[in-house]
């Protein structure tokens, strides 16, 4: 409820705003001829400026504003389950994190996550998802998606891939637009617009707001399996409340953007993979404010853009670890009783963090058959204001006083440090066109950091395309995630402790592709496949003679696989979309296939125009059954197939929508790989939603 109280007041806030800020009255929509087809996308991730898709230098996928629309997508995860070698995952806090390729660790550190071309991983845990799993899509353009290494031109977390949440703008977006929303599980919802074009600047204003008490699955088997004060089987916790703002002012050669977000979400399961009491609050709230300014000077083949960002994140935890009665039964502290925490075992851990980056890039594209792209970055990174609240000492789990309240304790036995981290980076590109249907591009980035050293990322991308419709592609990168504060500086947490001297993980690929572009209307197939040769991939372990895991470089995998997708124009009533991935690797350490490897994916989507004003789509989405990693003797992850349909009606300024997801209620989980859920990770049955939106 304080989501939605929060909304309407900032909502008469922008309406205010809207209202000074042009005095003409705003018109009516009119009516807009439908059409299925887009043209043929133009990205910018591939090389920092546009490229066609099919000739782009790296291999991207792109969703657009009007695909997130036609199948109703909910969130990120819907989106993703859409595109190919991108697998949809879940863990503890409830988040669905990407794996891309088959590389990525329970939070996904290893993809670099942009809004608007900033990065706003977080620096304790390098994930860019807590904020952004549940992230709200009506202010999306579109989804740019690098399947591969990105460090040549985006530097750290770009090892898997790269994914960039590009929001409107006013220049496509004027009026005022609301919408609301309702659906299972409790789910309500609303979104505010308004773009506004004045003289000399623009103006771009976003509200959405949701709150749902999630679904309900059953967890039948958690880590406490046996014990008296077990809760399982019990219900995933997975309320949701989440707020998000924008405000965008724009120029000619010039604009600055403004974001918050303020995301509250029950964990599903709890850090220590134990249900604890449904009723009792268990939350992890995110908060962030994204500033940034950008600035262009364009001087003929000649181009400077300048810019400068501020991530400011926080995040707090309120957990109960294990549940109510939760016994040790050992005195821990010297007092001559056992451990007995009759509230159970409460923590509230919490971090802040701020990057400030600083960047330069310099394109000239003067001289013939070149295009010259050089950058420096410098980033200044602050952990800062790390507490920990507890009812226990966590050495040695003694309880603290009686354990009816929280202590803090960070003075003492806090669970990470205030710590500050440097980067300086460079990069230069060239993008040589050899002839007139064959282009080179070479690049390199050098990073440099005060507490990890330095790393240098080269890539290279050979382009053919000898006619207007075919594209093929050959291409190498290489790719870095430097290790994240929790992985560094973790102490006083004997499941997970820090080791300063952790190196980075580093990714090299080998890739080759092919496209076809069938017609005018963005029809295109693309094929390609490749290699990855992982290293210094980090993960806890427990060293010889010790009790306590520490994180370490402990593993080296190599992958390889094939992806195809393709969107087609069938008719003039109908267009279809298809991806497919195929995956497998070996882990060079065991000498064995890596556990829980995704070796088949497939998606499907069609759209068809039923009448002038209304669409009907369908999506399938098939993910197959997973072998477990060595020594894990639970049945294999089993296979699933999820079914999902939107229909939605657009006449002038009315929009209405009807969404079904896993229409026949298939139950299916995502595993977990810590073998303490047993039977993993539960995902939603079937969601209804309707939705409605009018434009002023």
């Amino acid at each position: 409820m304080k989501t939605i109280t929060r909304f309407a007041s900032a909502g008469i806030i922008l309406a205010s705003i809207q209202l000074s800020f042009v005095a003409s009255p705003v018109r009516a929509l009119q009516s807009e001829e439908e059409t299925l087809f887009d043209e043929l996308p133009i990205v910018n991730i591939s090389a920092m400026y546009g490229e066609r898709l099919d000739r782009a230098s790296g291999i991207v996928s792109v969703i657009t504003a009007n695909d997130i629309k036609r199948m109703g997508a909910r969130n990120l995860s819907d989106v993703f389950d859409m595109v190919p070698g991108i697998e949809s995952t879940m863990n503890t806090m409830g988040n669905t994190p990407p794996v891309i390729r088959g590389v990525g660790s329970r939070d996904s550190a290893q993809v670099k996550f942009m809004v608007d071309g900033v990065h706003v991983n977080d620096l304790m845990g390098g994930s860019g998802f807590p904020g952004h799993a549940d992230m709200l899509l009506e202010d999306v353009e579109r989804i740019e998606f690098i399947r591969g290494p990105g460090s040549a031109l985006y530097g750290e977390n770009a090892l898997a891939g790269v994914i960039n949440v590009i929001t409107k703008t006013a220049e496509n977006n004027k009026g005022i637009r609301t919408s609301v929303r309702y659906g299972s599980f409790d789910q309500a919802g609303a979104s505010f617009q308004l773009g506004r074009k004045g003289q000399g600047m623009n103006l771009f204003a976003t509200l959405e707001g949701v709150t749902t008490n999630g679904y309900k699955a059953t967890v039948q088997r958690d880590r406490l399996y046996g014990l008296s004060y077990v809760q399982a089987p019990g219900p995933a916790n997975n309320e949701l409340e989440r707020m998000q703002a924008s405000l965008t002012l724009s120029g000619r050669s010039w604009d600055l953007r403004y974001r918050r977000v303020d995301n509250s979400k029950d964990p599903i399961v709890g850090i220590t993979y134990a249900l604890t009491h449904p009723e009792k609050d268990l939350r992890v709230n995110v908060i962030y404010d994204l500033v940034a300014f950008k600035h262009l000077l364009n001087l003929g083949p000649l181009s400077l853009t300048s810019g400068v960002s501020v991530f400011d994140y926080r995040q707090e935890q309120e957990f109960i670890l294990f549940p109510q009665g939760y016994v040790i039964n050992a005195d821990r502290d010297g007092d001559g009783d056992i451990e007995y925490f009759r509230d159970g075992v409460r923590a509230t851990p919490s971090h802040a963090n701020r990057r400030v980056s600083i960047g330069n890039v310099l394109r000239y594209n003067g001289l013939p058959s070149h295009d010259i792209l050089l950058g420096i970055n410098y980033d200044i990174m602050d952990q800062y204001d790390v507490r920990y609240l507890s009812n226990y000492n966590p050495l040695t789990m003694a309880v603290l006083n009686d354990g009816s309240r929280l202590i803090d304790i960070s003075n003492t036995t806090n669970w990470n440090k205030n710590v500050s981290r440097y980067l300086v980076a460079g990069f230069a590109q060239d993008k040589i066109s050899l002839l007139n249907s064959l282009s080179l591009t070479l690049g390199a980035r050098y990073d440099k950091y005060n507490d990890i050293g330095d790393t240098f990322n080269p890539r290279a991308s050979l382009v053919w395309f000898p006619t207007e419709a075919l594209t093929a592609k050959l291409l190498y990168g290489s790719a870095f995630r430097a290790p994240n504060f929790r992985e560094l500086y973790n102490i006083n947490n004997p499941a997970n402790l820090g080791d300063p001297n952790l190196n980075p993980e580093e990714i090299s690929t080998y890739e080759a592709g092919a496209y076809y572009n069938f017609d005018n209307k963005g029809s295109l197939v693309g094929m390609n496949v490749f290699y990855n040769r992982v290293r210094n991939l980090m993960d806890l372990y427990k060293p010889a003679g010790t009790t306590a895991l520490y994180w370490g470089n402990t593993s080296k995998v190599d992958f390889y696989g094939m992806e195809m997708e393709g969107k087609l124009s069938l008719s003039n009533r109908l267009s279809g979309n298809v991806a497919y991935a195929y995956l497998d690797g070996k882990d060079k350490v065991i000498n064995h296939q890596p556990g829980y490897l995704l070796r088949n994916k497939a998606s499907t989507g069609l759209t068809y125009l039923i009448f002038p004003n209304t669409t009907l789509n369908a999506t399938t989405v098939y993910y197959s059954h997973r072998h477990r990693a060595e020594g894990d003797s639970r049945p294999h992850v089993p296979g699933y197939t999820i079914m999902n349909t939107n229909l939605l009606y657009e006449r002038g300024a009315l929009s209405l929508s009807f969404s079904i997801h896993n229409i026949f209620d298939r139950y299916y989980v995502s595993p977990d790989s810590s073998k303490l859920i047993y039977y993993d990770f539960p995902r939603s049955g079937r969601d209804v939603i309707a939705k409605a939106g009018y434009k002023f």
